[in-house]
């Protein structure tokens, strides 16, 4: 019986024609010997099941910074940018849902510079009475 290991882990797999990992879940067609010919291992990405809980939270910072609070952009960018890391890192799903809380974010923070940006505007030009009419 021929030894295999997993190029992604390390781990040994069972001979056979097609298997999965047990400790990574990469699924690979494994070489079968016959007369010394040896065929060549294909490595399969097998999908991210598991979904990293920072990109929800990200998700749900967006959500609550536009219903109650708009100081929680910054922290939900940032949230988000370390949801993408750890899903890239780890095989983790999430990493779309990381990109749309980031980018929700991003016009949230672009919304209130506008708004500053026009609340400021009013009270230089009206000053901080308010603008009189005659």
């Amino acid at each position: 019986m021929v030894e295999w290991q997993c190029p992604h882990c390390g781990a040994p797999l069972e001979s056979g024609e097609v298997t999965e990992c047990r400790y990574c879940h990469q699924v690979f067609d494994l070489p079968v010997r016959t007369n010394t010919v040896v065929r060549e291992v294909y490595v399969q990405q097998v999908p991210a099941t598991r979904r990293t809980p920072a990109a929800t939270a990200a998700l749900v910072l967006v959500i609550l910074n536009v219903i109650f609070c708009p100081v929680l952009c910054i922290p939900a960018i940032v949230l988000a940018r370390l949801a993408r890391t750890d899903a890239r890192k780890n095989n983790l799903s999430g990493e779309g849902l990381a990109t749309v809380a980031e980018v929700i974010a991003w016009i949230e923070v672009v919304f209130l510079v506008f708004i500053g940006i026009v609340l400021a505007g009013s009270l230089v030009i009206c000053g901080p009475n308010g603008c009189k009419t005659a």
